[in-house]
């Protein structure tokens, strides 16, 4: 399988004022080495959707791209990978985004006092293209079906969820220009095979839920070793 994004967020206390926060972190990630340019954000006021983004920066690499995104009561950090990224440098990646998030967490708790994590969330999506139908054992899925998809959602030792999801669905080679996506045609002769999608998670919303004074930090050890042994059954 090949190995297509790796998700960190960081859930916080809502912070109306983040907005005045955001030059200092813009610096902080430049002297990082984590910042390429800057994406465009819709201005809106400090009373709309504390999820909305009000910083979007962007890290280009050779092999992929981080994206780092602050709202109100978040931050995620996003490594999407290029190209055909194997799924063998999965733990150095799974390491590399958990070193990132370490140094901004910490950053954080240094450049604003309220900052107050609730809980962490850390999540891998992966994918591979079967030619032969019958290569496809994940899930039940007939041939004659466009798309299957089936979630899970599973409490770990009283504190965290595992989230499974697999998606599998056919896909076929545009040889057209796109104007619209819902305006191609997908011919039976551009057909490519059946992609099998998947998406583990793990979250601490549970010990969020149930713990006064937890101190919301996602336990990584035993988030990696949940999401790999996930993704070895998937494979």
């Amino acid at each position: 399988m090949l190995l297509n994004e790796i998700k960190y967020v960081i859930f916080f206390d809502y912070i109306k004022d983040i907005r005045r926060y955001l030059y200092e972190i813009e610096t902080f990630l430049q002297g990082q080495n984590l910042f390429s340019a800057i994406v465009g954000v819709n201005h809106i006021s400090d009373e709309s959707d504390p999820f909305s983004p009000r910083l979007h920066i962007i890290k280009e690499i050779d092999d992929k791209r981080i994206n780092i995104i602050v709202s109100q009561i978040s931050i995620t950090i996003v490594v999407q990978y290029k190209n055909d990224y194997s799924l063998e440098y999965l733990d150095d990646e799974e390491k590399y985004i958990h070193d990132i998030v370490i140094n901004i967490r910490t950053y954080l708790k240094t450049l604003i006092s309220e900052f107050v994590i609730c809980f962490e969330s850390f999540s891998v999506i992966v994918n591979k293209i079967y030619t032969d139908f019958d290569d496809v054992t994940v899930q039940e899925v007939t041939e004659n079906q466009d798309e299957s998809r089936n979630i899970t959602s599973t409490e770990v030792d009283d504190n965290l969820f595992l989230i499974e999801d697999t998606s599998v669905y056919k896909t076929y080679k545009q040889t057209q220009s796109i104007i619209h996506p819902i305006l191609v045609k997908n011919k039976t002769d551009n057909f490519i095979g059946w992609n099998v999608v998947l998406r583990k998670e793990i979250n601490n919303r549970l010990e969020y839920n149930n713990t006064e004074n937890s101190n919301g930090l996602l336990n990584f050890d035993q988030a990696i070793n949940l999401l790999n042994n996930s993704l070895s059954k998937g494979k």
